[in-house]
Formats: structure tokens, C-alpha cells, sequence
């Protein structure tokens, strides 16, 4: 690729300022930038050193069964705690500390949240005080798997910022039997998220040259969102 600032040496014009710089793009054909690695390889995957911990706490579990003994049925609620990344990076730890039993909406067919925030981990969770039930209890139907899928893939192709929360999904169902002053508690859990890994590799650092081609791939209306493509650049896979 040609250099975008005319050579040093004779062949530069001597009426330009001597102030300018020559610039040279990497010796590569296929990238704007060296594709040789300055440090260790980075993977991005939510299980990929460890599967992601979960803590729940007791008091979540108890108030989740005081309600369900008011109801015949299974009770369809709610748990919310929140995803963190661990301190050495290489997991997540999912922290269950509230219940929401939910509310029921008008022309929707499942319960909804009636106190969740921004930023909470939201769980969907079935109750059932009647006894512990099968090892084999279903927890994911077909349309739980087919709704999970359709969030992730939402998610992942979204131009929002990428959120550790979003890429997981997680369903549970918990049967209790209490018997005089104890109580045996039964938790299914079953979690989607995604199986890909991304190898990221780091390379040295791009110039970016303040032109008007820079400006507009960092305003509202880029040259990406007319033409309907993405730029890449920054990583490399």
C-alpha cells in the first residue's frame, strides 16, 4: 500500500512545511494493521476456564416458599441477584439475594417482575411445596429453549454495548418438604448460553488520522449505518 504522505528524501516537495511526518501503514495485504501478537492470546467465553458459581441465599429460598404455600399450584415467581466477574477474570459468579413473586398482565401469558432494575439477573422459577419431586423434572420446555436462543442472538447482534448478564440464560424449579422443625429443599437449575469462543489477540495500536473520513465513522450518521456494513478493526479473531 502507498504511503499516505509523500517519502522523506529527495523525492519530497521542499515547498511543504518540514513539520510533516512520513506515514507508513504496516507491510501487510490483507489488514491496516500488524496481525503480529504483543502479548498472550485473550479467550472470551463465559465457561471457558470455569463454569460460572452460583450463590443463593437462604433467606431468598425460605420467603420463595412461604409464598408458595399459600398456593395450590406451582408458584411461577421470580429470583433476581446480579452476574459479577471474578477477581482473576477467568469467571463469573451469579449472587440470587431477592425474590419477586411477580404479577399477572393483562393479554400476557406468563407472570411478570414487579420490582426488578436495571442491571438485574432475572431468573424465572418455579415453586412447588407438595414434596420433592423426580431428578428428571424438566426445567426448559421447547418454547423456553426457543425464546432463550432468540435473546441471545438478539443480544449478540445488537449494536448495544455487550453485557456478561444478557449471555446467559437461567430457569429453576424448587420442591421443599418440610418435616417438624426441618425443611429439604429440591433445586433443578438449567442454563443456555453460548458455546462459542472468541480468541482475541492483542496488537499494537492503530494511528487514527484526524480527517473528515475519521469524524464521520465516529458521528451518528457513519459511513457503516448508510451503506448498511460494519467496519472491523481493534481486535483480531
Amino acid at each position: 500500500m502507498e504511503p499516505m504522505y509523500p517519502l522523506a528524501g529527495p523525492q519530497m516537495n521542499s515547498r511543504l512545511p518540514s513539520r510533516i511526518v512520513p506515514f507508513y501503514f504496516p507491510p501487510s495485504k490483507c489488514a491496516l494493521w500488524n496481525q503480529t501478537p504483543i502479548g498472550e492470546f485473550t479467550y472470551l467465553c463465559l465457561n471457558y476456564y470455569r463454569n460460572p458459581k452460583l450463590v443463593v441465599t437462604e433467606k431468598t429460598i425460605r420467603l420463595a416458599c412461604r409464598h408458595a404455600k399459600q398456593d395450590k399450584k406451582n408458584l411461577p415467581c421470580f429470583l433476581l441477584g446480579s452476574l459479577t466477574v471474578d477477581e482473576d477474570e477467568e469467571g463469573v459468579t451469579l449472587t440470587v439475594d431477592r425474590f419477586d413473586p411477580g404479577r399477572e398482565v393483562p393479554e400476557c401469558l406468563e407472570r411478570t417482575p414487579t420490582a426488578s432494575l436495571p442491571g438485574d439477573f432475572l431468573i424465572p422459577c418455579k415453586v412447588d411445596t407438595r414434596g420433592l419431586c423426580s431428578r428428571e423434572m424438566i426445567v426448559h420446555n421447547a418454547d423456553d429453549f426457543i425464546s432463550a436462543f432468540k435473546v441471545l442472538q438478539h443480544h449478540v447482534c445488537s449494536k448495544d454495548s455487550l453485557d456478561c448478564g444478557k449471555l446467559l440464560s437461567l430457569r429453576a424449579h424448587i420442591t421443599s418438604r418440610e418435616s417438624l422443625d426441618n425443611m429439604d429443599f429440591d433445586f433443578h437449575w438449567a442454563a443456555v448460553t453460548l458455546a462459542n469462543t472468541f480468541k482475541c489477540t492483542p496488537v499494537k495500536p492503530i494511528p487514527i488520522i484526524p480527517t473528515a473520513l475519521a469524524r464521520n465513522l465516529s458521528s451518528n450518521l457513519s459511513i457503516s449505518q448508510v451503506q448498511g456494513t460494519y467496519k472491523y478493526g481493534g481486535f483480531l479473531e
